[in-house]
Parts: structure tokens; C-alpha cells; sequence
């Protein structure tokens, strides 16, 4: 009981570093629009970054469940990668409309796409640090 205690303790310990660590890449990121300067450059970095995290969050919550959590957790990761694929197809169909001028807005307009691409999965970064293994015992 004192193992299972001292783990959760942990997981939450981390998860609270890991809160922070997205906090920070966010400011940092919004410091570095705010220069102006390589701004769609920062935002396709910024995309990674999320991305990453969200692998780090799922792989340590994912190490905590037993077998039929680990079920319960990858079914829930699968149907949320159909809604990510579907909402990054539209994105991306936008930006393929976009892409086709050679102008600075088309260019932002890119940006501000692919950052709400970087948003849609830091909600589901963020959704994950809030869960334990006992939000998948069904």
C-alpha cells in the first residue's frame, strides 16, 4: 500500500513539473511571436515541443496502468486520434487553399492554423496530466 502511495505521489509530482514545463514552452513561445521575427518558424517549433510532450504524458501515464487499464487508455488514445486527424485534415486543406498565394497574410494565415493545430493537442496534453491509472478501470 505505502509502494502504491509513494508512486501516486510521484506520478502527481511529475505531472505537476510537467504543467510547468508547458507553461513555460508557452510563454516562451509568446515571447518569441512577440519579437515578430521568424514567427512561423517558431510556431512549426512550438508544434514539435507539444507534440513531444503529449508522447511523454501518454508513455508515463500509460507505464502506470495495469493490463486492462492500458486497454481502456490506448481505446481512449485511438479515438482521439481520429478526432485529431480529422481536425488537422481541415487545417490542412485550409492551408493548401492559402498556401497557393505567395503573400505575408497567406503566411500567417498558415501560422495561426498550424497553431491551432499545436492548441488542439496541448487541451489533450493538459486533459492527461489531470488522469490517473484509475480513470481507466472500467
Amino acid at each position: 500500500m505505502i509502494i502504491v502511495i509513494i508512486c501516486l505521489v510521484c506520478f502527481n509530482m511529475s505531472n505537476a513539473q510537467t504543467t510547468k514545463t508547458m507553461d513555460s514552452l508557452s510563454m516562451k513561445y509568446q515571447q518569441v511571436l512577440d519579437t515578430g521575427k521568424d514567427m512561423f518558424g517558431s510556431t512549426r517549433l512550438y508544434d514539435l515541443q507539444i507534440d513531444r510532450m503529449l508522447n511523454v504524458v501518454y508513455n508515463r501515464l500509460l507505464h502506470t496502468c495495469n493490463l486492462n487499464q492500458r486497454q481502456n487508455l490506448k481505446t481512449e488514445e485511438q479515438n482521439w486520434i481520429k478526432k485529431r486527424d480529422a481536425y488537422f485534415r481541415r487545417t490542412m486543406n485550409k492551408m493548401l487553399r492559402t498556401s497557393r498565394r505567395e503573400s505575408s497574410i497567406a503566411r500567417d494565415e498558415d501560422m495561426m492554423r498550424l497553431n491551432d493545430n499545436s492548441e488542439f493537442v496541448k487541451k489533450r496534453v493538459l486533459f492527461l496530466l489531470k488522469r490517473t491509472n484509475n480513470n481507466y478501470s472500467f
